[in-house]
This record gives structure tokens, sequence and C-alpha cells, in this order.
């Protein structure tokens, strides 16, 4: 089956649509978690980053969070995901050393970077980028 037709039968699966309270926000969180598998397919990984993008939007309009930095952002990720830096590296190539010096605060992320960990992490790639 192609990727087109295997989003369209998510699509009419979860229905997605826009978060506007805090049950639609519960209902896009329990889909999310249900989508979320190691490696997802093509299909799978759009609708994660369409879910993904409806969360963050009314998070940060109704829950606005307190700036974090870069390495911040990395460092939750790897934790919410329960990956090490190590498996990080690993599969997005991004070397070692680089997630070792951001998360020890002594380089940014690069905006090549930050758009491989977005991907990898299915969130914007400007979570990892500093303000």
């Amino acid at each position: 089956m192609s990727t087109v037709a295997e989003y369209r039968e998510l699509i009419q699966k979860y229905l997605p649509r826009p978060i506007r309270n805090a049950v639609d926000y519960r209902r896009a969180m329990r889909q999310l978690e249900k989508l979320m598998v190691p490696q997802p397919d093509p299909a799978r990984s759009m609708l994660i980053e369409v879910l993904s993008t409806l969360i963050e939007q009314y998070e940060s309009r109704d829950y606005p969070a307190a700036d974090r930095t870069a390495a911040e952002m990395l460092a939750h990720c790897i934790e919410s995901r329960q990956v090490t830096p190590a498996q990080v590296a690993k599969d997005t190539g991004i070397p070692q050393a680089t997630l070792s010096n951001v998360l020890a605060g002594r380089r940014g992320i690069s905006k090549a970077n930050a758009v491989k960990l977005g991907r990898y992490f299915h969130v914007p790639a400007t979570v990892f980028l500093e303000q």
C-alpha cells in the first residue's frame, strides 16, 4: 500500500481536528501516544507531525512555557523518548560529540542539526534553536 493510501487510512481513523479545550487536548494526546512507536513508517510520521503541530499550537496559546535553552529542550526530548544521546547520534547522523557539547551547554545547535532533531523527535525544528 502506498504512503498516501496509508496516510488516508490513518486520517480517517484518527480524524485530527483543532484543539479548542482540555477535552480536545486530552483526546489528541491519547491519539499521539497510540501513534508513537520507535521508527514509525512515513504515513504514521506524517500524522504524528500533524497532531504534534495541533498540540503545540494549543499548548503555546493556553499554557505558555518558560523559555528553555536548546540544551534543555534536547535533554527533555531524549528523556521523554527514553533514548540515549548515542542512539540519537546514530539515528540522526549528528556526531555524538556535538550532542554532548550541546547538552553540556558548550555549543548551540546548528539549523541543519535542528532540522534533523526535529524530524527525529517529531517536533518543530525551532524548539532546538535559541531565540
